[in-house]
């Protein structure tokens, strides 16, 4: 069924001005229940409270040094904040003051990677695009293990996008060009999987996952103009929105955020 979003709060703008954004992509919201954003076209990570209100922006303009991004798209936000510095093939690791800590990449290097979470364990899974795997490290950046490979089989991987954790420690993935959802235990182990027809193989139009508390899964459907919802094992349940400019339509919306009860989507 189509269900009409109850839009709580609209937010942001087309600009480069604090608060603003040009074409955002991934979002996390921090266990005090602020929002986090990637603002790829101005090459920075901005951070607004529950209701939208601007707090910081991080990133020092395009570059390779330290707390400097090349159009980052994805963030996790666990006390401290990781950013996927896409195409610096990177992760930055900085405090909730936006400090930065660390930066590191993964064995034999990343290619572009899309989105990562930080799981209740201290680990942080990121989607490393490119490579067609799933690398896991500690929170200092020290490798722990990977899995994922090449191909279109159960448990292989061509493009993930969106990673998220379900609460029973699931990791969510969308495998955006097999143009499926697969998810997997912790270590890596498959377990189920399911098809997407709306999604569509190409740039700017990269779908992203969340789960809310009870387990259903949400992913960006692009393309169409829409988010999908989907019960723990794959089984559709709603569909929300539609294309449009006004609140609760969408147009090209990507990124996704679950949080107090809330769904964040980045329009």
């Amino acid at each position: 069924k189509r269900v009409p979003p109850a839009v709580i709060s609209l937010f942001g703008s087309q600009g480069s001005g604090n608060g603003q954004l040009i074409e955002p992509r991934g979002l996390a919201v921090d266990p005090q229940g602020n929002v986090w954003v990637t603002d790829p076209g101005n090459h920075r990570v901005q951070k607004f409270d529950a209701e939208g209100r601007f707090l910081l922006a991080l990133g020092r303009g395009k570059g390779t040094g330290e707390g400097q991004f090349n159009e980052p798209l994805g963030v996790a936000a666990s006390g401290n904040v990781y950013v996927a510095d896409t195409w610096n093939h990177r992760i930055q690791k900085f405090d909730a003051s936006g400090r930065f800590l660390a930066q590191w990449t993964g064995p034999g290097g990343m290619w572009g990677p899309r989105a990562l979470v930080v799981s209740p364990q201290g680990e942080v899974l990121v989607a490393d695009t490119g490579n067609k795997r799933v690398l896991v490290f500690d929170t200092e950046g020290r490798f722990l293990r990977q899995f994922g490979s090449a191909g279109s089989g159960a448990g292989q991987l061509n493009e993930p996008i969106g990673i998220a954790l379900a609460p029973n420690g699931e990791v969510v993935i969308a495998d955006t060009n097999n143009l499926r959802v697969q998810v997997f235990t912790l270590d890596g182990r498959f377990v189920r999987l399911w098809t997407i027809a709306g999604w569509r193989p190409s740039a700017r139009t990269e779908p992203y996952v969340a789960v809310e508390g009870a387990g259903n899964v949400y992913v960006t459907d692009p393309s169409s103009h829409r988010i999908l919802k989907f019960t723990p094992d794959g089984q559709i349940a709603a569909v929300v929105g539609l294309g449009g400019g006004a609140a609760g339509q969408f147009n090209l919306p990507t990124g996704l955020a679950s949080g107090s009860d809330r769904l964040y989507v980045s329009d």
